[in-house]
């Protein structure tokens, strides 16, 4: 796989998780019980001195445990897009009307969430899975050759979703950097993900080496210049790319929502 190839490939999946995160977690959303609400008010206040008022709404991340060596391949394979096992299983899951439920519950729990807020706002996002990813990789043997190479390539999607289209040039990736504030944008680190440090997950590939052996541009620190960020910035928001599933089941929620 050559360089242009491999970056076609990495912005085409970048495209897909941006525009599927809800399809992909939403089913992971939860929230607490009264049992369970109870007893973390009262550790919270008693180890805390902190008071919560209503149940925390949360990704199970015992759950999403399962699936993200599945979204480390998907972002880090060389197999295509069409041919991951990620986008195989969304593709059927479409089909199956108790995974679509699971998809609608997520959302109402979203906007339940987010109700009456307007900032700190919670948001079911691309980044989301790119932190979940990162944090995976993370507990590989801090000595890897594998492990590094693959968080410099991801360290790429997180340059394409900093990007803001507004003439300033933005360095940062998963390492924010105070200076580019305008993008900054809080993910998610849990930590919560089970992985034997010696497991190595997807290994070096044609798809890894490619982006990993080419030099990034001084200008932008990335692989991506400007001009390419900015193309795959106008075509993400045209809301055209992955959303058309997403505004059915949207749509098929809000009707089910009492008037």
């Amino acid at each position: 796989m050559n360089l242009e190839h491999a970056k076609l490939e990495l912005v085409s999946r970048y495209r897909y998780i941006m525009g599927n995160a809800h399809l992909i977690l939403a089913p992971f959303l939860c929230e607490q019980t009264e049992e369970e609400f109870l007893q973390c008010k009262d550790k919270m206040m008693r180890e805390y001195g902190y008071q919560i008022t209503v149940p925390l709404i949360y990704l199970d991340f015992d759950k999403l445990d399962t699936i993200v060596p599945v979204l480390e391949a998907f972002l880090l394979s060389d197999k295509r897009l069409e041919e991951s096992i990620l986008y195989r299983r969304i593709k059927t899951k479409l089909k199956d009307k108790e995974y679509i439920s699971k998809v609608i519950n997520g959302l109402a729990l979203e906007e339940k969430k987010n109700s009456g807020k307007i900032l700190y706002r919670s948001f079911i996002n691309g980044l989301v899975i790119l932190d979940m990813v990162w944090d995976y990789i993370m507990r590989q043997d801090i000595n890897s050759n594998n492990r590094r190479i693959k968080l410099y390539v991801l360290d790429q999607y997180y340059k394409l979703f900093r990007y803001r289209n507004n003439g300033i040039t933005y360095k940062n990736g998963r390492d924010l950097d105070l200076r580019d504030r305008d993008s900054l944008m809080v993910g998610l680190n849990n930590n919560a993900f089970h992985r034997e440090q010696k497991e190595i997950g997807t290994f070096l590939n044609p798809f890894i080496i490619a982006i990993a052996n080419y030099p990034p541009h001084k200008e932008n620190e990335s692989i991506f210049t400007e001009e390419e960020k900015q193309e795959i910035y106008l075509i993400e928001h045209s809301k055209q790319s992955g959303e058309s599933q997403l505004k059915r089941i949207r749509s098929e929620f809000r009707s089910k929502k009492p008037k």
